[in-house]
């Protein structure tokens, strides 16, 4: 059985995130680094950020960024290869919901990969946001770079 618990510590925030980008090739390529995930997720270190974990090791995270007092953004998650089915991804997305219920935010988004590509795990990633009623509004072509459309997807949780 996993906990979800908020993380302060910058430090601890680094090691969680190197630990499971390293895990997830497919989603963050082989030779990321965690400037690289900064640069493209937003700084951590006062973003809040909530990890999931099976006794003391981290087995997925997220973290938000607030633009607006009304909005919310998943700035980055991600869940060990091995935790993949076991729905802790949703648990820590429905944690985030609670937190953005708790501060009165209601507008809970997220960008992905578009269906342009053909990479399955991000054809995967759509399907669960999918699922856990996010609903698709905007593409912006090549956001992330030649062949990276994102796709902006919102829920609204009030």
């Amino acid at each position: 059985m996993t906990e979800i618990r908020e993380v302060l510590s910058y430090e601890e925030k680094v090691s969680i995130v190197e630990k499971l980008v390293t895990d997830l090739p497919d989603w963050f390529g082989k030779d990321t680094t965690i400037t690289d995930v900064e640069q493209a997720s937003g700084s951590f270190e006062k973003a809040p950020f909530f990890a999931s974990y099976d006794g003391n090791e981290a087995v997925g995270f997220i973290s938000l960024k607030l633009h607006t007092p009304n909005s919310a953004e998943i700035g980055m998650m991600g869940v060990l290869s091995s935790q993949h089915g076991k729905g802790i991804g949703k648990k820590l997305v429905l944690h985030c919901e609670d937190f953005c219920k708790e501060n009165k935010i209601g507008f809970f988004i997220v960008k992905t990969i578009d269906e342009s590509s053909d990479n399955e795990s991000y054809k995967g990633t759509r399907g669960f946001y999918k699922a856990l009623g996010f609903e698709p509004i905007e593409v912006f072509p090549n956001f992330w770079g030649e062949g990276y459309s994102c796709l902006y997807s919102i829920k609204c949780i009030k």
